[in-house]
This record gives structure tokens, C-alpha cells and sequence, in this order.
């Protein structure tokens, strides 16, 4: 068998690469502060006229 010299080409990050990785970041970022709000105003308009002990066992 004959031995085959292969190259490993690696990957450099382009700065298209960057700039998607920060949308992501960004994205990511609003979702989770927008559920999170959601949810927490869904909480308060369902537990807003319970006592304080139901309120605190869910």
C-alpha cells in the first residue's frame, strides 16, 4: 500500500462568522427575556387575588 499525504484544512473564523455568532447571541438574549416577562406577568395576573400561602405553594 502506498502512502497518501492528506492535508487537514481547518476552518478560519471569517468575520461573517463573528457577526452570525452575535446574532445568535443577541437572539437568544431577547427570547429568553421575553418568556421569561411572559411568564412572569402570566404568574401575576393568575396569583394576583390569591392568599399569600396558595400564592407561595405553586
Amino acid at each position: 500500500m502506498g502512502k497518501t499525504n492528506k492535508k487537514i484544512k481547518l476552518h478560519k473564523k471569517k468575520a461573517s462568522d463573528k457577526n452570525a455568532n452575535i446574532k445568535w447571541i443577541v437572539m437568544i438574549i431577547i427570547w429568553t427575556f421575553t418568556i421569561s416577562a411572559s411568564i412572569s406577568f402570566v404568574s401575576n395576573s393568575l396569583l394576583s387575588g390569591v392568599g399569600i400561602f396558595l400564592h407561595f405553594s405553586y
